[in-house]
């Protein structure tokens, strides 16, 4: 397997990929909360369609706008 370096040098780029690695993060970890939360209520795993529907009513919400 082969490993790919990037450097990346302090330019508006950098900005913008660095906002959109963090949001990532953001949606993974509450994504996570959100399964494991419904699974400790349940004992059920979410369908993917449910886990998207909680997403998307987060996305929507005023405090989510980034």
């Amino acid at each position: 397997m082969r490993t790919l370096t990037v450097k990346l040098y302090g330019s508006d780029d950098f900005g913008y990929l660095n906002d959109m690695i963090n949001i990532a993060g953001i949606i993974y970890n509450t994504a996570l909360t959100i399964i494991q939360g419904h699974y400790t209520e349940t004992g059920k795993l979410l369908d993917k369609y449910e886990l998207q529907k909680q997403l998307r009513n987060l996305r929507n919400a005023d405090e989510n706008r980034h």
